[in-house]
This record gives C-alpha cells, structure tokens and sequence, in this order.
C-alpha cells in the first residue's frame, strides 16, 4: 500500500487499499493529469496510480513479472521509474517482464494498455524519453544487456546495440550519458532514433571493487558519478 504522512509530524494523513502484491523499488512520479495530481507507481505484479488526495487507487493493471515460467520461482526486483508525458504511462522491469504503455483515462479512473514490447526490458539504471524515443539498457540476464531505442508511441524497436553491460543512463542537451555497470565505462551518446551514436568514452578508475550502480547526476553543466567510496565530477558544459 501507499501512505502520505504530514511532513511536519510524521502523522499518518491516509493510506491506500492493499493490491495484494509485493512491492516495487520504484520512485514513485507525481504528476497532474485531467484536473487531478496522481502518484504513478510499480508494484512487483502492477502498474497503477493513487490520488494523492484521499489514497484512492485510481487505477490498476497486472504486469506479469516474466513471460518465462523458469524465471518465476526467483524473487524479483522491480525498480525502474515509469515514464510519463500527456496523459501516457509507461513502465518496464527487468527479468523478461517487458515494457507496457497506458493511457489514463479522462476520468483518472481507467487505463488502456496501448503497446507492449520485450526490447527494452529495463533491470535497473533507468530510461529517458527524448523526442519521442524512449532510451535505456536491457536484461539478458544478471550479469549482460544490451542498450536500446523504442518508440515512445508504438514500442517500435529503433536498435539494439551491445556495448560493455546494461546500466544508468541520464540526458541531457541532446546527448545520452550512458554508464556501464560491470566495469564502469562511461559513454557519450548522440540522441539518435536511428542507429547507437557513440561520440566518446572512458572508464571510471576509482572506487573500490564492485557493481557500478549509482545513477549518475548532471546539475548545473557538471557530470557526477558515484562508485562505492568515491565522487567524480566531470565539467560537460560546451566551451
């Protein structure tokens, strides 16, 4: 379920009804849609909205977690945030469980599901909408994914490019900052719906060992990435 508390007191103001599901890792999206503001989430086995008003789940739909009966026995994660543009929803997951798009109704009380797609299957390091094209990295599996390019409006696969591992990608300025989460290599990209356009990249060298999974930040012209114990920034304003 979903509770608002009052900042200042910590004091329950509402929660919502039980979906009966686990729960998601996801950062949940404010957004204002049809005269009402509605937190759209993920839970591990649904994509649904609350009014933030009262808790009222506005709406629901099932997202099975994988189209494989062999990957179900496994305990999933689910941690993607979904994306949003005038009055569209869109939320993917990981562990073959695919990409689905909605579209709320004028209500705020009902979705259609308009396309699903199994390319952009995203595990964790997020995607982003440019232009109406929706950017991110795949699962194969734990340990590999491919980078990809759907559209925002059918699901259409753009491409699909192997390139290091799957992991974070952030935009910004018509360029996709893309960052490896095996061993940490850090691409730029062009934003391109027609083919993987990479202009540059390097890889990060500090920090101590392991999976490279903090998203990276862009704020104020200057690239931060994190990888265990360190903080690296990188001046990326056009000179």
């Amino acid at each position: 379920m979903t509770i608002a508390l009052d900042k200042s007191n910590g004091d329950l103001i509402w929660k919502s009804a039980s979906l009966n599901d686990k729960p998601g890792y996801v950062s949940p999206i404010l957004v204002s849609y049809s005269g009402k503001k509605m937190l759209i989430n993920s839970s591990m086995g649904h994509f649904y909205a609350v009014d933030v008003s009262n808790g009222e789940i506005l709406w629901k739909v099932e997202h099975e977690m994988s189209v494989d009966p062999n990957l179900r026995r496994f305990e999933f994660i689910k941690c993607t945030t979904p994306l949003y543009k005038d009055g569209l929803a869109y939320e993917t997951g990981g562990y073959d469980t695919g990409g689905m798009m909605v579209r709320i109704g004028s209500d705020c009380k009902s979705v259609k599901v308009l396309w699903k797609d199994q390319v952009l299957d995203n595990h964790h390091g997020g995607v982003v909408l440019v232009d109406g094209y929706i950017y991110g990295s795949n699962w194969i599996n734990n340990n590999t994914g491919n980078w990809c390019c759907i559209d925002w409006n059918t699901g259409k696969k753009m491409w699909e490019e192997k390139w290091n591992c799957k992991g974070s990608i952030i935009s910004a300025e018509g360029m996709l900052y893309i960052y490896d989460e095996r061993n940490g290599n850090v691409g730029l990209l062009k934003v391109n719906p027609q083919k993987f356009d990479l202009v540059s990249s390097f890889r990060v060298s500090q920090g101590k060992t392991g999976p490279f999974w903090a998203h990276p930040v862009i704020h104020n012209g200057i690239l931060y990435l994190r990888h265990t114990n360190a903080l690296m920034a990188y001046d990326i304003k056009a000179k």
